[in-house]
């Protein structure tokens, strides 16, 4: 399981290094499946959004609030969601993903 992020599908104005090294992990995570399905080991990831991380959560409420603002949910999302889905696609519901990147973004790539 690795863990991308939503700029890893998209591009963002001034975060050239961050974006390149989503968009490597989503790569990798491509490259990894294929090479590893007929030892029968599936590789995923999971890209989140925006997330009520604890260090999101110091900014000040005026930066927190642009940025939720900026959802398509009008919130961030909690890190218990992220973990629903990293456990699906670990679990044997999921057991024929495999090279797959999730977005858990609450629609933002929608925008």
């Amino acid at each position: 399981m690795n863990t991308a992020s939503a700029a890893g599908r998209k591009t963002s104005w001034g975060q050239a290094a961050y974006v390149a090294a989503k968009h490597g992990v989503v790569g990798l995570t491509r490259q990894a499946a294929i090479e590893y399905v007929t030892d029968n080991i599936r590789v995923n990831a999971v890209a989140p959004g925006l997330v009520a991380t604890p260090q999101f959560m110091s900014y000040p409420e005026e930066a927190r609030n642009t940025y939720t603002a900026m959802m398509p949910s009008g919130r961030a999302a909690q890190p218990i969601e992220i973990a629903n889905a990293m456990a699906w696609l670990l679990s044997d519901e999921a057991s024929y993903v495999s090279g797959d990147t999730m977005l858990v973004d609450g629609a933002s790539m929608q925008k």
